[in-house]
């Protein structure tokens, strides 16, 4: 008997600690072989393995997929496996598809303002004109309508939980995440053979995962400070993965959060066009009791035709400008679950700096701060994944979002969580009669005036920086200023 297969190579591992490193530049002649579910315990392991032999071959258990490149393949060639496993092959095999190169590539911004703290001495020079305290994004889904100049956040777990960070790294050294990120390099994994030489491990030279990181849980910027993060690198410095990386990503985050006692949840701020096997890989990590809420794109259409945007087992997450109109950029469509702020979004970035970031990749973890706070806060919630969005849908601001006819409602987070599914819902876009709030106040991270400035001119703008910057950022976002927009095909988005 002979089964005919059309491939692509995919890279994920299994739980194993040695797994073998495949080369992002080395994509060409790779093939996925993804396998049926139900076909999970007929050890196909083995079968596979002997059947179709190669190099860098992985065999991932948790998305239920083989990687494996051999010189005796081509690719858009079919593969021909003579053996006397065929048949098990041949019912159990749903799809085989050529590996794919995705790249990164991003719109030049204007102006973008920055801050750089040293470590050592804790001073900062900051640009007067960049309000880096304030995060609108923080102040618009803490309140029903509109923007009131305060960030702070209302929050009542202090629980613990994990969030998984699926990008180009983690600056896990950054003063304003070094506290959040998990300490060992253990804890982190790095999909690829990574090359980026910046002193430790799955670190981050891009600075999209860094960014994204800082909008979960660094204490300015991000919705949950007491979430562990830890970064499963996908991405290298120039932006570019394949998918089988990406689902060897995937596959780690399964079999390490299942040994975890603490909530997990998994962050995406990635996609390109529509891809059967990637949608499957992430639907794994929802069977396996993982939250994930991933990034509709910016491609300015229906997100329905991205991937894993398209994916209906998880959130799906639209951008807002400041006025709730859809960002200029972001997708739409039925398959965008709900929207969240994401023009000029202002969060960590390598090497002790802040800075803004546009796209549905800065609204996506806007959403996963929420979601793994909301998590941590019952634990009826734990291993739980459709209670937790249910919870999270039934309290958002409905008919909030300006521009798009489908799924316009906005993410809210006004509530305490320990109250949030007691909430009136019906009443969400009325008067909102609330649950007592129970605020916990951050500790706003000490900034020291640059010794080398003159005192009284810094005093001055120390007092003013508030209002100077906000009238400079409302400026800059009215212009589509200072905007980061990752849009190309299959990457961070």
């Amino acid at each position: 008997m002979k089964v005919v297969i059309l491939g692509l190579l995919l890279l994920v591992a299994t739980c194993t600690a040695e797994r073998p490193s495949l080369k992002i530049e080395d994509w060409q002649g790779r093939y996925i072989v993804q396998f049926k579910k139900e076909c999970q315990s007929k050890g196909l392991k083995s079968v596979v393995e002997a059947a179709i032999p190669g190099e860098d071959s992985l065999f991932l258990e948790h998305v239920n997929a083989y990687i494996v490149k051999t010189p005796k393949l081509k690719i858009g060639q079919a593969i021909q496996i003579t053996s006397v496993e065929d048949s098990l092959l041949k019912d159990c095999v749903a799809s085989i598809e050529e590996d794919r190169l995705h790249t990164l590539e991003e719109t030049p911004t204007t102006a973008q303002s920055e801050l750089i703290i040293d470590p050592e001495t804790k001073e900062a020079s900051v640009n007067p004109e960049f309000n880096f305290y304030y995060a609108w994004h923080l102040d618009r889904i803490n309140a029903r309508q509109g923007l009131d100049q305060d960030s702070t956040v209302q929050f009542s777990t202090t629980n613990e939980s994990d969030v998984y960070i699926i990008d180009s790294g983690i600056d896990r050294h950054h003063i304003w995440l070094e506290d959040r990120c998990a300490p060992s390099d253990s804890d982190h994994f790095v999909a690829f053979d990574d090359t980026d030489d910046c002193g430790f491990y799955a670190c981050d030279k891009n600075t999209h995962g860094t960014h994204v990181s800082g909008l979960v849980a660094s204490d300015l910027y991000g919705y949950n400070p007491n979430a562990t993060l830890h970064a499963v690198k996908v991405f290298n410095y120039s932006g570019r993965t394949t998918t089988s990386v990406i689902l060897n990503g995937i596959d780690w985050v399964i079999s390490y959060s299942s040994t975890k006692s603490t909530p997990a949840s998994v962050n995406m701020s990635l996609g390109g066009g529509y891809d059967s096997q990637l949608n499957s890989g992430v639907a794994e990590l929802v069977a396996n009791n993982v939250n994930v809420a991933v990034a509709a794109g910016n491609e300015t259409s229906d997100a329905c035709s991205k991937s894993p945007a398209s994916e209906s087992t998880v959130l799906t997450i639209g951008a807002t400008e400041q006025d709730d109109s859809m960002a200029w950029f972001s997708n739409f469509g039925s398959c965008v679950d709900f929207f969240a702020p994401g023009l000029d979004i202002v969060s960590t970035l390598p090497n002790n700096y802040v800075g803004t970031k546009s796209g549905t990749s800065m609204a996506t973890p806007i959403v996963v701060g929420f979601m793994s706070a909301v998590a941590a806060s019952q634990s009826s919630y734990f291993k739980d994944v459709p209670a937790v969005q249910t919870a999270i849908k039934d309290i958002l601001t409905t008919n909030a979002v300006i521009g798009t006819s489908t799924n316009n409602d906005l993410i809210y987070g006004g509530y305490t969580l320990s109250n949030a599914t007691e909430a009136v819902v019906e009443t969400a876009n009325t008067d909102v009669v609330e649950p007592d709030q129970v605020v916990e106040t951050r500790k706003t991270p000490e900034i020291v005036e640059d010794s080398s400035s003159n005192f009284f001119r810094y005093t001055f703008i120390a007092v003013c920086l508030a209002a100077v910057g906000f009238v400079a950022y409302k400026r800059n976002t009215t212009g589509k200023k200072n905007t980061l927009i990752e849009e190309n095909y299959g990457k961070m988005i």
